[in-house]
């Protein structure tokens, strides 16, 4: 009888092993998969959208390229498949997988991948929605292998290696089940088609360039062959099918990797494969940037306008031109901040040859979170201090009632 019972509870140790096994492999996919939800919709239907653009990259194309503007001016239907920080590792089988699955008319693939983004050393905790939702086969299996290090392969493939600690918290595990299984923080559309608004302007102060910036003069990316032979690979699948594929730059203030990109825009040219600049003629006012390598909201309007005219140039795509020049209507040249005792005033410097009576501004100083008042006015805003306790920054956005599309922006400013 003793025997019996003793079975009996390593049946259940075994039970309660396995399932815990299960929860700590599933649990960190399945939230991971919710930041980028259409891999999601990729793998799970056979009814795709067909997208004439798809856009990919990492940050800087991120948070630059509006696919809802493209379309509405280009008549085209585009996303955004964007991995923060990928390289052109990564990228590579975004690439295989977005041809083989979607197979769109064009692919702008943005040049940042080639000389930035994460190595194959480095783990990306939030860095694998793709993989995390494709089917298990050979083929997923040599894109981990191919995209990280043995070391991080295995922690990928086998979570609970890299779990390990938990065990000793089992209540942090059933919470992060319940959550996994609530269903919690998963959306089933891809919110803007992929791109991502940062609404606050960077400071005048962030601007200056750093020491590492004047001092960078050397290519330290690593994986040099690696990153080409990926892009020569791109490049043959280009060749090979009905998907048209280029590279584009997107606008930066510094470039601290500006030796390393040339050299690998060098490798490229090369190949003779299709390139161009965003926005390479112009001046950039801190009102387009959020920081020195992403562009604000009003940035990221003036870089999918140049992105439009690009496709319209080379790719034949038809502009809209009532609908381009009420977007154009949004643009505004820069930002003008003046501070004397008792009072700063904001002013927004309008493009003269594009402004419109379909377009107006709004203000609103913002406590705690929250808008305290909003004033609608053209361009000028002007504050009294010392301000009230608790205000910490001004938003204002610019709307086109014609196009019913509103730009915005902020500025963080000292109680």
């Amino acid at each position: 009888m003793k025997k019996h019972s003793d079975w009996i509870r390593f049946a259940m140790f075994c039970v309660v092993l396995i399932f815990m096994l299960a929860a700590i492999n599933f649990v960190p996919k399945e939230l991971r998969a919710r930041s980028s939800n259409y891999w999601r919709y990729l793998y799970n239907t056979s009814d795709h959208d067909d997208f004439d653009i798809v856009f990919l990259g990492n940050s800087h194309a991120q948070v630059g390229i509006i696919p809802e503007v493209v379309d509405d001016v280009l008549n085209t239907q585009s996303i955004s498949l964007i991995t923060p920080g990928a390289s052109i590792l990564k990228t590579e089988h975004e690439v295989y997988e977005v041809v083989d699955i979607l197979q769109p008319d064009l692919i702008l693939l943005e040049t940042a991948p080639l000389y930035g983004g994460r190595l194959q050393t480095e783990w990306p905790e939030d860095f694998f929605s793709m993989y995390d939702l494709m089917p298990l086969s050979i083929k997923k299996m040599k894109y981990v292998f191919a995209d990280l290090s043995p070391e991080n392969s295995f922690r990928y493939l086998f979570p609970v290696y890299d779990k390990h600690t938990i065990w000793k918290s089992p209540e942090r595990i059933f919470k992060d089940i319940s959550l996994a299984l609530s269903g919690k923080g998963s959306k089933s559309t891809l919110k803007n088609q992929g791109y991502l608004q940062l609404t606050e302007l960077m400071s005048p102060l962030e601007a200056m360039p750093t020491d590492d910036f004047i001092n960078n003069n050397e290519c330290k990316t690593g994986e040099e062959n690696a990153r080409i032979n990926g892009l020569e690979r791109i490049l043959v699948l280009g060749d090979q099918s009905k998907t048209q594929i280029a590279l584009f730059e997107m606008p930066v203030l510094n470039k601290p990797e500006v030796t390393c990109n040339q050299y690998y825009l060098d490798k490229y040219r090369k190949l003779n494969g299709a390139y161009f600049e965003i926005l390479s003629d112009s001046q950039l006012p801190l009102l387009w940037f959020r920081d020195v390598y992403h562009t604000s909201h009003f940035g990221a309007l003036q870089a999918t306008l140049n992105m439009i005219q690009y496709l319209a140039d080379d790719y034949g795509y038809i502009i809209d031109g009532r609908k381009l020049e009420k977007y154009e209507s949004l643009l505004f040249e820069d930002i003008e901040i003046e501070q004397e005792e008792g009072n700063v005033l904001i002013k927004l410097i309008p493009d003269q040859l594009r402004q419109s009576n379909d377009v107006f501004v709004s203000w609103a100083l913002s406590k705690d979170g929250k808008e305290k008042y909003i004033k609608e006015d053209w361009n000028l805003f002007s504050v009294d201090l010392p301000l009230e306790t608790g205000i910490n920054s001004i938003h204002f956005s610019v709307t086109n009632t014609e196009v019913e599309y509103t730009i915005e922006g902020a500025i963080e400013i000292a109680e």
